[in-house]
């Protein structure tokens, strides 16, 4: 009998970090889709960069293209399965909430995005402007980054 409770136990366990793990998952999904519909269908030639993000965020991470995997999370701080390596032209952008990636720009879009690579805190990033000219943006940090 507390065989069985145990085992019984050990399965809800295991479900319930299964679903918190989708949660994120789909939710980490959902916000990078409307963060690329919201680059996709911008008409505006300039504003602030934060207008862009429609969803919360506490930092910005633009990797460099030659960074390995293991300069990635160590930048990072956390391992994730959405940190993968990145060719020149490709985004690889993250953002992060709370400890977590809420959203990432990976690969090639329609859009281009010119930005410094760098790690940005909130302040930062509400500093930033942008210009678009056909779907090429350029983002004007206003700050000095290493």
């Amino acid at each position: 009998m507390k065989k069985g409770i145990v085992l019984f136990m050990s399965a809800v366990i295991v479900l319930a970090i299964c679903l918190k793990t989708y949660e994120i998952t789909s939710d980490t999904a959902r916000h990078t889709k409307e963060f690329i519909k919201q680059w996709e269908t911008n008409q505006r030639t300039e504003g602030t960069f934060s207008s862009l993000i429609p969803f919360e965020y506490d930092q910005m991470i633009v990797f460099n293209p030659s960074m390995t995997k293991q300069e990635m999370v160590t930048l990072l701080g956390f391992q994730d399965v959405h940190i993968k390596e990145s060719e020149d032209g490709m985004h690889n952008i993250v953002f992060i909430k709370e400890n977590k990636i809420t959203a990432y720009l990976y690969g090639y879009h329609s859009f281009q995005v010119i930005i410094p690579d760098g790690k940005y805190n909130q302040s930062q990033i509400n500093k930033m402007t942008y210009t678009q000219h056909h779907h090429v943006y350029t983002i004007i940090t206003k700050i000095v980054t290493n």
